[in-house]
């Protein structure tokens, strides 16, 4: 039996001389928690590539948008000074020749032109939103023969 013992004893004395010592198992503990802490806490590099902004060719053209727009023409009976006051649709003293839809650019309108005389018939122009809401009436009240209609 003592021999089992003393052999006991020598396999024991064996295993942990092959063990890593407290101290050196405090030194590992430590190294690998230092690891995983440092893996968590890692910044990212940020690395900058400098890129070509492509430059346009061609430059775009704008082109500005029609708008519609209901024109309305005819002719009033009425003295050279006399004012047609609101919408001459309205006047009995006018009547309309022409009705339609006309489009027209921003800052774009009609001119139309007779011949200037002294008749009583003076010519109108009004132009509509497309609603039916008036902008504006032109009267040639002065015998001018012209009238203008713009937005």
């Amino acid at each position: 039996m003592e021999k089992l013992f003393f052999l006991f004893i020598m396999i024991t004395t064996i295993i942990a001389g092959c063990g890593p010592s407290a101290e050196e198992q405090t030194i590992q503990k430590a190294i690998a928690d230092t690891a995983t802490a440092a893996s968590w806490t890692k910044t990212p590099t940020v690395t900058l590539t400098p890129t070509k902004t492509p430059i346009p060719t061609k430059i775009p053209t704008l082109v500005p948008k029609e708008n519609n727009y209901i024109l309305e023409t005819g002719v009033c009976i009425i003295l050279f000074g006399q004012k047609i006051t609101g919408n001459p649709r309205n006047s009995p003293e006018c009547s309309i020749s022409s009705r339609k839809t006309i489009s027209l650019l921003p800052n774009m309108g009609i001119t139309m032109t007779s011949d200037p005389g002294s008749s009583s018939m003076q010519m109108f122009c009004s132009l509509y939103k497309t609603n039916g809401t008036l902008i504006m009436t032109d009267l040639d009240a002065d015998g001018s023969g012209k009238v203008q209609c713009y937005p």
